[in-house]
């Protein structure tokens, strides 16, 4: 249908859109020294999503000058750590609070009011909690969260203020099974298969390459 093309057309360009704009700040942030011809055949969407970044170090500094590589799980677990307190919101903020966000909170919401059943909800690559905070509004009895960045799972925890109803973790999305079963007895469920009644990835997607 028209609507459904329309939908269609409108989440590619805004994929592309923040693939974009996360590859011209890679490319321009200083002490990052990549080859001047970024821009053809992707190489900087390459550069964020598997390619190696040369000469950073974790905190995004040159050492002496020696060249060492991070993968695109070291990118994003560094960029946000430094970044977590600035994510923290209650209230949509960021373009996609206001586009792909409420999406998906339509989709929970639909399956959250089936059956009137007490749902818990798995947040996969949570970040600070954002979405989690908005499913439970939608009314799920609780939400694990799990994400890369430690900071992030600080803010999470922190913003959620002790409330039972929120569990959260650190863990690459690689190891999601794993840390589920360390952290059975701390998120408070039996057994990760079976314990979960919906499951969301939030953009998560754009931070994977093909072997993760």
């Amino acid at each position: 249908s028209t609507v459904m093309h329309f939908h269609f057309i409108f989440f590619v360009s805004l994929q592309i859109a923040l693939v974009i704009n996360r590859s011209i700040t890679i490319a321009f942030r200083p002490n990052r020294k990549l080859t001047p011809s970024l821009f053809p055949h992707g190489h900087i969407t390459h550069q964020i999503r598997g390619g190696a970044l040369e000469n950073a170090d974790d905190d995004g500094d040159d050492e002496g000058g020696e060249t060492t590589t991070s993968t695109s799980q070291d990118t994003s677990r560094t960029m946000y750590n430094k970044q977590a307190t600035n994510w923290v919101r209650t209230e949509p903020r960021c373009l996609s609070d206001f586009t792909g966000r409420p999406v998906v909170f339509g989709m929970l919401e639909e399956e959250l009011g089936k059956d009137n059943t007490d749902k818990i909800v798995l947040d996969v690559g949570c970040g600070e909690g954002y979405c989690a905070r908005k499913v439970i509004e939608l009314g799920a009895a609780k939400v694990v969260g799990s994400d890369i960045s430690r900071e992030m799972i600080n803010s999470a925890k922190i913003t959620s203020e002790g409330d039972d109803r929120f569990r959260y973790y650190v863990c690459p999305v690689g190891q999601l099974i794993q840390g589920l079963n360390e952290q059975v007895d701390d998120i408070g469920i039996e057994s990760p298969e079976g314990g979960f009644d919906l499951a969301m990835a939030v953009f998560l997607f754009n931070y994977l390459t093909t072997n993760d």
